[in-house]
């Protein structure tokens, strides 16, 4: 399950869930304020950072949804597989990602959807997780169940900036950091958390293994400059300032 607090709602999350509903939540309630029902798969992200709100699905579709009024907008059908995220740009309103297991990365526009502004073949294998830089509006990074992550220009999609190895298996999910442009966080199926640092080059600057099985969700701490939260599938979440950053 994936969740995401509402950028505009105090209080108010919403989830994913393995019957394609969007469930959305307040706190302190036991039961939701609405559910949104439109997708005929798993829901494997959500996005909510204003008005709208992004839901990605194994049924390879991404939908954009009016919570308030519990409307689906549109649907975007590009992918042939399942679609594992897509994801707001922080720097342009109408824009988005998605990346799915057919490899490609695209970019779309809410307002056309019939077809994405942009398209790569991203990893030659499933794509897990995609993150839009904090402070490059152009810069995006994607990851892969090849153990990869690469950056992307959206000027000159042709070729990646950057590829980071080091990772032993599928890389679940990467993040930039909201307060060094140039140091990136990823978790992978190999039970690890690692960190880089462009600046210092393609090698992690630190490899955390404090998880006994899969590390699966990441996130940074946006009121803590360095502060990182991860989990895993052995039910743990921890919370921590990596040692390369103190």
């Amino acid at each position: 399950m994936w969740q995401t607090w509402s950028g505009t709602g105090d209080g108010v999350a919403a989830c994913g869930a393995g019957d394609g509903a969007v469930v959305v939540w307040r706190g302190g309630c036991a039961a939701p304020l609405r559910v949104l029902r439109a997708h005929r798969s798993e829901v494997c992200s959500v996005d909510w950072p204003r008005a709208h709100l992004l839901s990605a699905s194994w049924d390879t579709t991404v939908k954009l949804w009016d919570p308030e009024s519990e409307a689906c907008l549109s649907t975007f059908s590009g992918h042939s597989q399942l679609v594992y995220t897509a994801a707001f740009s922080p720097h342009s309103p109408a824009t988005f990602a998605s990346v799915s297991g057919d490899g490609h990365l695209k970019l779309w526009t809410c307002t056309e959807p019939a077809r994405p502004a942009a398209a790569v073949k991203a990893h030659d294998a499933e794509v897990l997780s995609c993150d839009w830089s904090r402070t490059e509006s152009h810069a995006l990074a994607t990851a892969g169940s090849d153990g990869l992550i690469r950056g992307w220009d959206l000027r000159r999609l042709t070729t990646p900036m950057f590829t980071l190895k080091g990772c032993e298996c599928a890389v679940r999910r990467v993040q930039f950091s909201p307060h060094a442009p140039s140091v990136i966080a990823a978790v992978s199926y190999d039970f690890t958390t690692r960190i880089w640092d462009l600046k210092r080059g393609c090698e992690p600057l630190e490899t955390i293994r404090h998880h006994s099985e899969f590390t699966y969700g990441l996130d940074w701490n946006a009121l803590r400059p360095h502060q990182i939260a991860d989990c895993g599938w052995d039910s743990l979440v921890h919370v921590f300032i990596p040692r390369s950053l103190a």
